[in-house]
């Protein structure tokens, strides 16, 4: 049983299952257009990354015993948000608070969207530089940490406690 109030098990089930299932049309949609082989494994790896998000909003929704920690790793995957004319990474589901710092020329930003988004790129010197981190995702796992963290405590105290 996950330890964590029904309306916020609920919510951040929907989110993941929701944004996983949104994200997995999208890469199709993409894939079924794209010719490139490298272009096609590396879509392939978004599509694996969102049909985890449905498996983990699955998980929560139902109460599975693995909700929390596979939930995390799903978030944990959300937080970053980086372009450079190097590489790019970019993945979103569900919903996102994202604050932008841009390089150049220096300036910031805030995005937030409900809904799924991915990008990667490689040596794109078009791209505009910027490293952002996802706030909403990171306030995700700190609520899914701590709570995985306190059932596991107690749940190691309890013997301790009827020997």
């Amino acid at each position: 049983m996950v330890p964590l109030p029904v309306w916020l098990r609920r919510t951040l089930g929907i989110l993941a299952l929701g944004g996983g299932a949104i994200g997995v049309a999208m890469v199709l949609g993409v894939l079924m257009s794209n010719t490139n082989f490298v272009g096609a494994l590396l879509l392939l790896v978004f599509l694996v990354m969102y049909a985890f998000g449905i498996y983990a909003g699955l998980l929560m929704l139902e109460d599975g015993a693995d909700a929390l920690p596979v939930n995390t790793v799903y978030w944990l995957l959300q937080v970053p948000a980086i372009s450079t004319d190097t590489v790019g990474y970019v993945f979103f589901s569900g919903f996102h608070v994202t604050a932008r710092v841009m390089l150049a020329p220096l300036s910031w930003k805030v995005d937030f969207l409900l809904g799924s988004f991915f990008k990667f790129n490689a040596m794109q010197p078009q791209e505009s530089t910027y490293l952002g981190v996802n706030f909403f995702a990171i306030a995700v796992v700190a609520v899914l940490w701590r709570r995985w963290t306190r059932m596991h405590a107690t749940s190691r105290a309890a013997p301790a406690m009827a020997g």
